[in-house]
């Protein structure tokens, strides 16, 4: 189980000044630096460039230009044209 009754009524700022909340979770995932102890600058640049190469975003309110760049990235051709 992951409750604690020592930390209920702790405030979310006392727990992140205790030095036990997550510390960039998001660019230890990416860059596979999960028990690394500190991380730093190049590490975030890795972080970002991974993201650059691996993500592509398509956005419902603005369809159209989502399909088209879906269209570019994949390589993909539409009957009608």
């Amino acid at each position: 189980a992951t409750y604690n009754q020592n930390l209920a009524d702790i405030s979310i700022t006392d727990f992140y000044r205790q030095k036990m909340g997550e510390s960039n979770w998001l660019v230890r995932y990416l860059t596979n630096q999960v028990t690394k102890p500190y991380i730093g600058e190049s590490d975030l640049k890795l972080a970002k460039e991974i993201l650059r190469r691996k993500i592509l975003v398509g956005l419902t309110s603005n369809k159209e230009e989502s399909i088209a760049r879906f269209e570019k990235y994949f390589g993909w051709r539409l009957n009608n044209e």
